[in-house]
């Protein structure tokens, strides 16, 4: 009877504990959602404080519109270099460049994800700093520059959000921002088990393997050249890479819900081993909510826009400059449905 009391005992001290660590679980799950929620980007709160604590409708062509429910916006920035994030690169200069700008936004009442692509040689009025971020000036630019032009830390990581905040009219509030190393690609891309995607075309340029037709399981540094290369002698070749993201993203985020689903401690893990190679205002209780989250949401090709404007050549660098029409109406439709009267 004894040895049955003990057993019945140990099972309960078992259950006990299981019960505290589900429980446990999903606080910090329900923590990380309000948080998330309740996030506005610095860079934004003034501005939304100024517009009447940000009425979030939008009045245009005689129809007005709601900002949208269960959104969460977040601002990934691909930095351009090899180092660890507070390094410069070897000739002791820049910090790098934002050469992948991404709006990721969440929509989990219709458990969707949607992506919006900006156009790094975008145009835009960069704010330079001095290695300390101290304000310097400003002058018109590609908006991968913004991140140079400052202390490639949370400085550069502000300004690239104020950046994509005017870009977006301060009509979309950005509830946190990841900013990685590109080298850092084939980490993820691994973590994940890897990720197959089909050629459409040669992209042989990159890698041997990448033959039009060809369906390639890419790891390792073969994920970074499928999704970063381009020809830069090639006119538009930043913009039209984007279509080539676009279906790597829709590989990647397939594989990644499955991983996800059986840990979903991954992405907090995955966080901690690059560290070195990642900045974000996104804490530990968030990323957990999100990574549960994710197995939820759907994403197609057609869930990934790009701002839409036209390419010119400058003095040497091509630039683009974006359609304030297109952009509203891209706004409104990513983020905003008519208000029902």
């Amino acid at each position: 009877m004894k040895k049955l009391i003990k057993k019945y005992w140990k099972i309960m001290v078992v259950i006990v504990i299981l019960g505290i660590f589900v429980l446990l679980f999903f606080l910090v799950r329900y923590k990380g959602k309000k948080n998330l929620e309740a996030n506005i980007a610095a860079e934004q709160q003034d501005v939304f404080e100024e517009m009447a604590s940000f009425q979030n409708t939008i009045d245009y062509h005689g129809t007005t519109y709601q900002y949208r429910k269960d959104i969460v916006n977040i601002l990934c920035i691909g930095v351009d270099k090899e180092e660890a994030m507070w390094e410069r690169d070897d000739d002791g200069g820049s910090v790098g460049q934002a050469d992948a700008v991404f709006l990721v936004s969440l929509d989990f009442e219709h458990s969707n994800i949607r992506i919006l692509a900006i156009p790094r040689d975008t145009m835009v009025s960069i704010v330079a700093c001095d290695e300390n971020g101290n304000e310097m000036g400003a002058f018109t630019g590609q908006l991968a520059l913004q991140y140079a032009y400052a202390d490639g830390q949370e400085k550069s990581c502000s300004l690239v959000i104020g950046q994509v905040a005017d870009i977006l009219k301060n009509e979309v509030p950005i509830n946190g921002y990841v900013a990685m190393n590109l080298s850092c690609i084939g980490t993820v891309n691994d973590a994940v088990g890897g990720v197959t995607v089909e050629m459409d075309d040669d992209y042989t340029l990159y890698n041997a393997k990448f033959k039009k037709g060809a369906t390639v399981h890419l790891q390792g540094e073969e994920a970074q050249e499928f999704v970063q290369g381009r020809d830069i002698m090639v006119s538009g070749s930043a913009y039209s890479r984007i279509g080539r993201q676009k279906r790597y993203l829709k590989a990647f985020i397939s594989q990644a819900k499955k991983t996800l689903a059986q840990n979903p401690a991954l992405a907090v893990n995955l966080m901690s081993q690059l560290s070195d190679y990642m900045l974000t205002d996104i804490s530990t209780d968030e990323v957990l909510y999100l990574s549960t989250e994710l197995s939820d949401c759907n994403f197609d090709e057609e869930n990934m826009q790009i701002l839409q404007g036209n390419i010119q050549m400058g003095e040497q660098y091509e630039e683009y400059y974006l359609d304030d029409e297109a952009v509203q109406q891209t706004i409104i439709d990513l983020f905003y449905e008519e208000q029902k009267k």
